[in-house]
């Protein structure tokens, strides 16, 4: 549908890997120089699926699904650096930041920034249908986990 290329190194590694994929096959594998951190690049999409071309949108269209999915990553994963790239034009470049509101504010600008209530942080219990009638649920960062008398943080 695509071809993708993957490069990651972790801090623990001396090199990194890359990873080459043209329409669901593995071109190449192998081991590189890289800085830590992870890369993905998908070029041509559905560059061999002639069938499907017929089903999208128009490219303005389908550019904005995809904008719209990165900038929600972006928001999710601040302390994350996200590129994208379209026609060799840059749509979305953020790097890492300390808080959300950092974030927001390299997404969406100050008019953006300044339009938004802070709700704070807020807490609850939620029950669970559980064996223990006194489960609750934790969750923090996005993860969530069964626990005995815990306290929600959204």
């Amino acid at each position: 549908m695509s071809r993708l290329l993957l490069e990651t190194r972790t801090a623990e590694e001396s090199a990194g890997t890359s990873v080459e994929i043209a329409g669901g096959k593995i071109l190449k594998c192998e081991d590189v120089a890289l800085s830590r951190g992870t890369t993905i690049t998908v070029r041509d999409l559905f560059y061999n699926v002639p069938a499907r071309k017929k089903f999208l949108r128009s490219e303005q269209t389908e550019i904005a699904h995809i904008a719209s999915l990165v900038t929600h990553y972006s928001l999710a994963h601040p302390a994350k650096t996200f590129v994208l790239r379209h026609n060799h034009s840059e749509l979305l470049s953020v790097t890492p930041v300390a808080t959300l509101k950092e974030r927001v504010f390299q997404v969406f600008g100050t008019r953006v920034l300044e339009d938004l209530v802070d709700l704070g942080d807020q807490a609850r219990d939620l029950k669970l249908p559980a064996d223990d009638e006194d489960a609750t649920i934790e969750r923090r960062s996005g993860c969530a986990a069964s626990s005995a008398r815990r306290r929600c943080r959204s």
